[in-house]
């Protein structure tokens, strides 16, 4: 179901959903070896909700958000049925605001904010390691300008402003994968 919000200015999006996949694989980390191997998990059954956000709600004040929920299961197979897929979490959230706080047709500046939400996660089928769930939260400042014909943006960004150790990924119970820690960034474009 999608519906407009703010005269058009803004769009909800929210599905709801049922999914079965046959034959589906798992990759395994070797501890003895520097490669993948894969495995049949079977059939797994992920029903869920997902709503989504995105507009501009006021005059200068951008949102894009969304939320998701995903209960799934693995429903078939040799193996650890009943169990939760691996890397998937429960839940997982995320919105971004951006404010124009000076907006004309030769230049423009935006400051944002967003915060990204995972919950835990199994790192294989079996369900034996788990990835705990994290919130990073990213800040930005951008002022852009026009020289002549030419359009110029500088752009600052903090990722991970509270330098919150967290993990992305992992494979087993042998390697987790961790995320970006605190990342200052800056850039500066011409376009023309």
């Amino acid at each position: 179901m999608k519906q407009e919000f703010f005269d058009g200015r803004a769009l909800a999006t929210i599905s709801v959903f049922e999914l079965t996949q046959r034959n589906r694989v798992e990759f395994l980390s070797l501890p003895v070896a520097p490669f993948f191997e894969t495995i049949q998990i079977g059939e797994a059954r992920t029903r869920g909700l997902e709503v989504e956000v995105s507009g501009e709600v006021t005059d200068g004040l951008r949102v894009i958000g969304g939320y998701a929920y995903l209960d799934n299961e693995i429903t078939g197979g040799e193996d650890n049925v009943g169990k939760r897929l691996p890397l998937i979490a429960e839940h997982s959230a995320n919105i971004w605001l951006a404010y124009h706080l000076l907006d004309r047709d030769d230049e423009r500046f935006t400051v944002g904010g967003g915060v990204f939400f995972q919950d835990e996660r199994f790192t294989d089928s079996a369900n034996t390691a788990i990835l705990p769930s994290y919130a990073t939260v990213d800040l930005m400042a951008e002022y852009a300008f026009d020289v002549g014909d030419r359009r110029i943006r500088a752009r600052a960004g903090v990722k991970n402003l509270f330098d919150e150790e967290h993990f992305v990924s992992g494979f087993g119970q042998g390697l987790s994968l961790r995320g970006t820690p605190r990342t200052l960034s800056l850039q500066v474009g011409l376009a023309f």
